[in-house]
């Protein structure tokens, strides 16, 4: 494998945007600050140019092994320079051939298109006719040749045989690039000037992108101080590049009530900050205290009401059902001779409570209800109680005030203290 060949591998493997510079370099291109400038640029966003890859070919030294290669004719030149299309070019097999003219004859020309299919340390563009009718028409020439004594032809530019690489040309551009430069190599191949190439304009590259981004930290704006361990750290933490910008929102999202919450944390903290530790001591132990009460207390509750005390709770409230039925049949079979049916059922007992209680805070106060002396009222309708309704109201009194009444009356009381619950 030749040091070409060797080149053109190692260049395959590059970024997309070196190898088109390698191309570009091999064709004898100079990078200007303008396109630096726009290399730096696609490599921010992170997009670069794919041109066309470097090939062995484009490379100035490369020949076929073992073959002799000689040049022949460069003939039918179209859109280069001012050469005309219908004249040839030719070289003599042997000896020297020498070509002369007058300036603007077309020497330069063809050694421009001779040094772009040639090996040759400096390349140059070949340029068009612009003096042409039609000089956007596309470039052509054939070029003959002989390797190995068999003669071929090649059209450039499209398709340049690399067996010409082995032809060497050399000029005063080509000396320069030769003694121009340092070197600390007795030898150095031709090639390797490519390479040289490449490093100044990854050098420029490098340059600007480490500008910019000296400028972007100094203006860059200083990250809060935060404390280790919390969400807000966690997140400077991983910021980064690819970070978006949902996230950054979500990150900074606060809760309505922030502001009351920052001020009561502030008010804490000055709070912490004054108290004295050993009263804050005591007033923590007291606080436990409480605490371990009111968990005392919890679980005496839960104790009281545990299983057995639910289930005599339960038969206490059947009990008073039962009584309460009773108290309704006994005053149904009592009082079932009044004009008004009813006497003695809940409803007539919330009716009577509410009419006693009226008239001892409001109509006779500080008087026993029924009041039934001569003169009296009902409290309800106001009219004058007749000795019917006198008696009427002895006998719901004493009904009231029987014992088994107040059983039925009472019915179920329960209440809680310190042993738990009784009826």
């Amino acid at each position: 494998m030749t040091i070409e060949q060797d080149i053109a591998s190692w260049a395959s493997a590059r970024p997309p945007w070196q190898q088109a510079a390698l191309r570009e370099l091999a064709e004898g291109h100079s990078f200007s600050q303008t396109e630096i400038n726009a290399i730096a640029a696609q490599l921010k966003v992170g997009t670069s140019s794919a041109g066309t890859p470097l090939q062995a070919a484009n490379i100035s030294g490369t020949q076929a092994a073992g073959a002799s290669v000689q040049l022949c004719s460069v003939r039918d030149a179209i859109n280069v320079n001012a050469l005309l299309a219908s004249q040839e070019l030719t070289f003599g097999a042997d000896g020297l051939t020498v070509i002369y003219g007058d300036n603007g004859s077309g020497k330069s020309g063809y050694a421009r298109l001779i040094k772009s299919v040639a090996g040759a340390r400096h390349q140059e563009p070949v340029h068009a006719n612009v003096f042409a009718d039609t000089p956007e028409q596309p470039q052509k020439a054939e070029v003959a040749f002989t390797s190995g004594g068999v003669g071929q032809t090649s059209m450039w530019p499209e398709a340049v045989s690399d067996e010409l690489r082995a032809i060497s040309f050399y000029d005063e551009a080509c000396g320069d690039e030769y003694i121009g430069g340092d070197s600390e190599l007795t030898y150095r191949p031709s090639a390797l000037v490519l390479l040289d190439g490449l490093i100044t304009l990854c050098d420029a590259v490098r340059k600007l992108l480490d500008e910019e981004l000296r400028e972007n930290e100094l203006a860059r704006a200083q990250m809060p101080s935060i404390t280790d361990g919390t969400n807000a750290a966690r997140f400077l933490a991983e910021l980064s590049g690819t970070t978006t910008q949902a996230q950054i929102d979500a990150a900074c999202a606060v809760p309505a009530d922030a502001s009351e919450q920052l001020g009561a944390f502030i008010q804490e903290e000055a709070r912490l900050r004054a108290t004295d530790p050993s009263k804050e001591r005591a007033r923590l132990e007291a606080l436990t205290t409480q605490v371990a009460a009111i968990s005392s207390h919890s679980a005496a509750v839960a104790k009281a009401l545990g299983g057995p005390k639910v289930t005599e709770a339960k038969t206490a409230h059947k009990k008073a059902g039962e009584l309460r039925a009773a108290a309704t049949l006994a005053s149904s079979e009592t009082f079932d001779s009044e004009p008004v049916p009813g006497v003695g059922t809940e409803t007539w007992r919330a009716l009577w409570e509410a009419a006693q209680q009226f008239s001892e805070t409001e109509a006779y106060k500080d008087q026993i209800f029924p009041l039934t002396v001569e003169g009296a009222r009902c409290v309800l309708c106001h009219q004058e109680l007749s000795p019917d309704a006198s008696g009427r109201l002895t006998r719901f009194h004493t009904f009231m005030q029987d014992t088994t009444a107040q059983h039925r009356i009472i019915g179920l009381t329960v209440r809680m203290n310190d042993s738990g619950i009784s009826s």
